[in-house]
């Protein structure tokens, strides 16, 4: 979903495991360049990691995203490695720029 050029993603993890989805964007006409985006999330029994890889030599088109788990509590987020949350925070949702990698300790 976008919303003001934010890139809004709804995760609804399952049990342990892995899923797999991608994200095609284009300029709505349907013509020109697009870029692909394939997110791969992977859920353990107390953190997930969402790895975002892309696929051609396109511009990230959003200017942020928010990244809204449903289900469970977010206790700690590292964004490509870096923390992004205070200690003692407990969120359902984390706001980032373009990333290639946000792992979540989850409750």
């Amino acid at each position: 979903m976008e919303e003001h050029k934010q890139l809004t993603l709804h995760i609804y993890p399952s049990g342990e495991g892995e899923s797999l989805t991608q994200l095609y964007s284009d300029a709505g006409d349907g013509y020109g360049s697009s870029p692909l985006d394939t997110l791969h999330l992977v859920r353990f029994a107390d953190n997930l990691e969402l790895r975002r890889e892309e696929q051609g030599d396109y511009p990230f088109l959003y200017t942020s995203v928010k990244l809204h788990l449903h289900g469970l509590k977010i206790q700690q987020a590292w964004v490509d490695d870096v923390d992004v949350t205070s200690q003692g925070q407990e969120l359902d949702y984390i706001e980032c720029d373009r990333f290639f990698k946000i792992r979540l300790q989850i409750d």
